[in-house]
């Protein structure tokens, strides 16, 4: 799952964050977040990509399958 906040010319890109209790790393991608103005990041945390992300996209082998609000993309992904 990846999910996007914001638009800027940076993009730092985050692929590994456990979301059980990292609260720390939950405080710096927030950070980083409102710093950079985007966030690619991929997880499969469910309660990460919502609290973090305003937009989602699940992709599956290089393609993009679903996109839209983290709630749309998480309800579709669970369904598959």
């Amino acid at each position: 799952m990846l999910g996007q906040v914001g638009t800027a010319a940076k993009i730092p890109v985050i692929e590994a964050l456990r979301g059980e209790g990292d609260r720390v790393g939950l405080v710096g991608l927030v950070d980083l977040a409102r710093h950079s103005g985007v966030l690619v990041f991929a997880s499969h945390a469910d309660e990460l990509v919502r609290a973090l992300c305003t937009t989602a996209v699940w992709m599956d082998e290089g393609r993009v399958h679903t996109s839209g609000s983290p709630d749309h993309v998480l309800a579709a992904y669970a369904n598959r």
